[in-house]
């Protein structure tokens, strides 16, 4: 009896342990693809720093002298680059950017005099409306256009759809969002032609509940038409 059970329980776990190793190694090679993914970005993300804070270096203008206006004195002026820390080189410069950055501080605006973290979360409701309006809307039209095509394979239906999602993967969003606004706002004013909510009620923001998703329409069909053709994929 002892015998036979142990024998039992050998093959059991013959039986069990390559599927273990498999999902073992499966999770392994999971885990060390995103770990991958990950470190891959960090020299992306650096290169994409070091470009961004070059552009603005090297924009033409004194940011001191912008800042000043009419009061651009050289005192002045030097005062405020040593405050901004913009009379030293451009390394240190952007040592002390990156190290603000990656503490949750982005700077400060001085036309709204307000810090710039503060403006990106006011408009990143309006953002997160454009986008989730138009990625619902692509999500279904991709979706229906690549079951309309899976079924009428190879017939007439399958070419329009094919040429459609053709011309909206083929044409610029920006340039397909001014058409579409051209056509919607201007010609038929079903759509507003800009901005989030309206611009009358007593300079109240909110005049009206509907208007963030009725605004957000205005554009939302120029990203889905430029998207739409990636759920047929």
């Amino acid at each position: 009896g002892q015998g036979f059970q142990a024998e039992l329980k050998r093959c059991a776990g013959a039986t069990i342990r390559p599927g273990a190793a498999r999902n073992h190694r499966g999770d392994s090679a999971l885990t060390g693809y995103i770990l991958k993914r990950l470190v891959s970005a960090i020299p992306v993300l650096f290169g994409l720093s070091v470009i961004v804070f070059l552009i603005m270096a090297l924009i033409p203008g004194d940011p001191a002298t912008a800042i000043l206006g009419s009061y651009a004195t050289p005192e002045n002026v030097e005062r405020i680059n040593r405050q901004l820390g913009l009379d030293k080189t451009l390394l240190e410069q952007y040592g002390i950017w990156i190290s603000n950055l990656l503490q949750g501080d982005f700077g400060r605006s001085y036309i709204l005099n307000r810090p710039v973290l503060d403006e990106i979360i006011d408009r990143f409701g309006a953002t997160l409306i454009l986008s989730g309006t138009a990625l619902v809307l692509c999500s279904i039209l991709g979706l229906l256009a690549g079951i309309v095509s899976a079924v009428r394979q190879f017939g007439w239906v399958d070419r329009a759809v094919t040429f459609v999602v053709l011309i909206g993967i083929s044409i610029p969003s920006f340039f397909l969002g001014l058409l579409l606004i051209l056509f919607f706002a201007v010609q038929w004013r079903l759509l507003p032609a800009s901005g989030m909510y309206a611009a009358y009620g007593g300079g109240h923001r909110r005049h009206r509940p509907a208007d963030p998703g009725f605004h957000a329409g205005s554009a939302a069909p120029g990203l889905c038409a430029h998207r739409a053709g990636q759920g047929t994929e």
